[in-house]
This record gives structure tokens, C-alpha cells and sequence, in this order.
């Protein structure tokens, strides 16, 4: 769960050098490259001030992930579960990760529990994001059909599970 958290501060760092930024939508490939392996992801994600974010990820298995503000939740549909933790330790994302610093024309770095990253920006609009994860992984992940300061309904964010979905609650 603590990698779900941890990335969740990553994406909210695409906007840290956007003070004007309320909203995003994109879709997205993700690669996670290891020594060995490597393993791409896609799908969309909704980000909303001043914490909520819902990744949908598509490719290669379906997953979402939410985070509302109180909790984070993985629901996986194929394993017919949903993994669901406390964010009251969460940060006020948009705020931290604003504090990123811009190092070259579209080019912005910021440290976030003693990770860089290095977030990309086309025409003021986040593009791409990279830093190498705790496990020593390189993540990339590209955004297009990016959408900024949008209305978003706070709806989106709510995980609505049916009577068939296991709940797993962990603190």
C-alpha cells in the first residue's frame, strides 16, 4: 500500500510548478523497467484538487486505484476485490508537490520521500514523468489527451462496490 501512496504523490507532481491547476485528465503508458524485466501498463487517471485521484488502469490486467482523501483503495475486478487502507496520514498533495523546481525549459524536478523525479512539461501541460522506485525500478509514464482544469465530479472518486466484491480493510 505504501507504493500505491508513495505514487500517488509522484503523479500529483506533475503539477507542482502549475499554481493555475485545479484538474487533469489523461490517458497514460506506464513502463516499469527492472534489470530483467519490464512491464507496460496503460489506461486513464482523473486527478482533482485538492486530493482525490482515480487511476483506471486498463492494460495489461484491469485495475483501479482511488484516493479520496481518507482512503486508498485497489480494487482489482478480476480477482472480484478491494484492498482498502486509511490516507490520514496522506499530505495535502497539490501543495507539497508544488514545490517542485524547474532545471531546463519544460524540465522540472522535485524530491518526495527521498525519490526525484523528473516531470516533463509540453505547452504548460504535464507530458511525462520518470524517477526510479524504491525497489530500484525506472517508471516512466506518458500522458496525451490531456485534459487540464476540467469539471470532475467528485463522484468519480467513490468506489461504489457491488455484493459480490470482497473487502479487504488493512490499517
Amino acid at each position: 500500500m505504501r507504493y500505491i501512496s508513495i505514487l500517488s504523490i509522484f503523479f500529483f507532481s506533475l503539477f507542482a510548478s502549475f499554481e493555475d491547476l485545479s484538474s487533469f485528465s489523461a490517458d497514460f503508458n506506464q513502463v516499469v523497467k527492472s534489470e530483467n524485466s519490464q512491464i507496460k501498463y496503460s489506461g486513464k487517471i482523473l486527478l482533482k484538487e485538492p486530493h482525490f485521484a482515480l487511476w483506471r488502469y486498463k492494460e495489461p490486467i484491469p485495475k483501479d486505484i482511488y484516493i479520496n482523501g481518507r482512503e486508498f483503495i485497489i480494487y482489482e475486478p478480476d480477482l472480484e476485490q478491494a484492498n482498502i487502507s486509511s490516507a490520514e496520514n496522506s499530505l495535502d498533495l497539490f501543495s507539497i508537490l508544488r514545490r517542485s523546481k524547474r532545471v531546463d525549459d519544460g524540465v522540472f524536478l522535485v524530491e518526495v520521500d527521498s525519490t526525484e523525479f523528473k516531470i516533463e512539461s509540453h505547452n504548460g501541460t504535464p507530458s511525462k514523468i520518470s524517477y526510479i522506485d524504491k525497489l530500484e525500478n525506472s517508471v516512466d509514464i506518458e500522458f496525451f489527451n490531456v485534459e487540464k482544469n476540467i469539471e470532475i465530479d467528485n463522484r468519480e472518486f467513490i468506489f461504489t462496490p457491488s455484493n459480490d466484491i470482497d473487502i479487504i480493510r488493512s490499517n
